[in-house]
């Protein structure tokens, strides 16, 4: 029989206090919570400014518990209670990439994947194709088509700033809704704050309507087409669709068509 491993049984371990765990939760606790772009209503996650490292958070931590003459704790506790405790993710604004073609860029092994990738590119091309038809056909002699494409910005955090302190301010989020009139090369912005309303079909679907009446109290009867990304929780759901009717109905409008472009390449 070998020796007995004694490592770790003995009384002398570094314990922190539940005051120092306390204050690194009420740290983590103040720093605003923002919102990504898209709706997420089937999470729970919340998200906060990915300006800062979790590292820079740490440090910042650090310097408010050093002023006041406090304990703080190192780190390692301070990144698994981050991680551990809450449901956090760092949001960086970007580019959306595209599902279809990251997986096939990244997969090992692409034999399988290969129709559903090539098939994904020629649709990419064919939304783009109908796009550049449509506009150069609005824009022709005669034409009664008014081409138009919409989409909603990024959220706009307020008040936002290069120096930290503007980190831990509570944000107003902020939704700007653009609409272009690619017949007269114009753009219509529909901006509210989250205490206004928020920006789902409701919000999307005044915003179009709006743009419809004044649109058709200038060039009455006219064959509107619209295109904008796939996002169901804002444009691509029923409320929008029945918003269309009612303005075929009570608008001088002759037809509506909403034209969807490819996922991830919009």
């Amino acid at each position: 029989m070998g020796p007995v491993d004694n490592r770790g049984k003995h009384n002398n371990h570094s314990k922190l206090s539940d005051t120092v765990f306390e204050s690194v939760r009420d740290h983590i606790n103040s720093i605003p919570r923002t919102e990504s772009h898209y709706l997420r209503a089937n999470t729970t996650r919340e998200f906060i400014d990915g300006s800062l490292t979790i590292a820079e958070l740490h440090r910042d931590y650090k310097l408010i518990q050093e002023a006041a003459g406090k304990e703080f704790a190192n780190y390692v506790t301070y990144y698994r209670i981050f991680n551990n405790d809450f449901n956090l993710g760092l949001f960086n604004p970007r580019k959306d990439q595209c599902h279809e073609c990251e997986g096939y860029k990244n997969s090992t092994d692409k034999g399988p994947l290969k129709d559903k990738y090539n098939k994904h590119l020629e649709e990419k091309s064919l939304s783009r194709l109908e796009l550049k038809h449509d506009i150069e056909q609005c824009k022709s002699n005669g034409s009664n088509n008014i081409v138009a494409i919409f989409d909603l910005q990024a959220v706009l955090p307020c008040p936002i700033g290069q120096s930290s302190a503007f980190f831990y301010k509570s944000k107003l989020n902020c939704y700007n809704f653009t609409v272009s009139n690619i017949n007269d090369d114009t753009t219509v912005c529909f901006f509210w704050h989250e205490g206004l309303g928020k920006r789902g079909a409701n919000e999307i679907g005044t915003c179009v309507y709006k743009f419809l009446e004044e649109l058709s109290s200038k060039q009455p009867n006219k064959d509107i087409i619209f295109y904008s990304d796939n996002c169901c929780g804002q444009q691509k759901n029923k409320f929008v669709f029945i918003m269309y009717y009612f303005a075929v109905n009570t608008l001088p409008i002759k037809s509506i068509t909403h034209k969807f472009l490819i996922r991830g390449h919009t």
